[in-house]
């Protein structure tokens, strides 16, 4: 109730799930309850965690509906009011393509999905603060080198 009204603590409800994506432990992530209706960021944070882990555990179908259903709770989110939150579900769609496409084997589409979810964390924070500028602060990151195992 209290994370509809304060917008700080709209996530808050997803914080067990991201814990829980954290260090890897899928079958009780994917055990926890969604969020309360109503709480787009923290549903769609929930969506991504479950997302990794559907591809973490081999189950790309669902990893990719639950992508979907991110990509949901984000036009949703994108048409409410506007807070800091709002930056969140778009790298998480970012992020969440990356984990699909590296356990997917695709370590290249990994590295443009992450490196997307970098830059639209990077773009919009700098923003906030350089005047609304449209260029990334600071240099591009190195592209890092992904090896199979």
């Amino acid at each position: 109730e209290i994370a509809r009204d304060v917008y700080f603590l709209e996530n808050a409800p997803a914080y067990a799930h991201l814990a829980l994506s954290t260090f890897g432990r899928w079958d009780e992530l994917l055990a926890e309850p969604a969020p309360p209706t109503g709480l787009p960021t923290a549903a769609g944070l929930v969506e991504y965690t479950r997302g990794v882990a559907f591809a973490a555990t081999g189950q790309p179908a669902k990893a990719r509906e639950a992508l979907d259903r991110l990509e949901t709770f984000n036009i949703e989110r994108a048409a409410g009011t506007d807070t800091p939150a709002k930056q969140i579900l778009p790298i998480a769609i970012h992020a969440l393509q990356g984990e699909i496409a590296l356990r997917g084997g695709d370590p290249d589409g990994a590295v443009t999905h992450f490196e997307a979810a970098r830059d639209c964390g990077i773009i919009r924070s700098a923003s906030r603060w350089a005047g609304r500028s449209s260029k990334p602060v600071g240099r591009p990151m190195p592209r890092p080198r992904i090896e199979r195992i």
